[in-house]
């Protein structure tokens, strides 16, 4: 249901599948660069990462596009990085994938605005903290969540290898 949060087992269940995707595409030198919960496809208990549109094969690997403008990746999960035209790396997608456990476990976007605003939002605005809109939400994980969403990149878990183990904790 819109607005509402998903049961939270649930949604830990997507979550953990989510970042071992991105754990093994990290692995293996490859960056989303448009994470978002229309590229997430459920099959029964897997989940699978779809739609690296925006990267490209080069010397046989998937690297990621830089050069594609923000525009053509989706505002509402761009990186604070993504949003100034910076080069991106693994950081960029954990944003992402902190914005897609905001919605999971809240029912709410981490910025509500319209394209323009949310860009804007997403390089100098805190969100607010997922406990304050789903109460339930373990102190641990609201942490983890705002974290993952931190504008530093430096500030954010550098691995998604980190952020499975913060969860497998949880």
């Amino acid at each position: 249901n819109k607005g509402q949060p998903l049961p939270a087992k649930i949604a830990m269940s997507i979550a953990h599948g989510i970042i071992q995707a991105l754990e093994y595409a990290h692995n293996h030198g490859v960056v989303h660069g448009d994470m978002k919960p229309k590229n997430v496809l459920l099959a029964g208990e897997q989940v699978k990462i779809s739609d690296f549109g925006l990267g490209r094969l080069e010397g046989g690997r998937v690297l990621i596009n830089i050069d594609v403008p923000p525009t053509l990746a989706t505002v509402r999960y761009l990186a604070p990085e993504q949003v100034l035209g910076h080069t991106i790396d693994a950081r960029a997608d954990l944003y992402a994938f902190g914005a897609i456990l905001y919605e999971l476990f809240t029912g709410a976007l981490v910025f509500e605005e319209v394209d323009q605003e949310i860009a804007e939002f997403h390089r100098g605005q805190p969100p607010k903290p997922p406990r304050a809109l789903n109460p339930r939400i373990s102190r641990p994980l609201d942490h983890l969540i705002l974290k993952l969403l931190d504008k530093d990149p430096a500030k954010r878990c550098a691995t998604a290898r980190q952020v499975r183990l913060i969860l497998n904790s949880m």
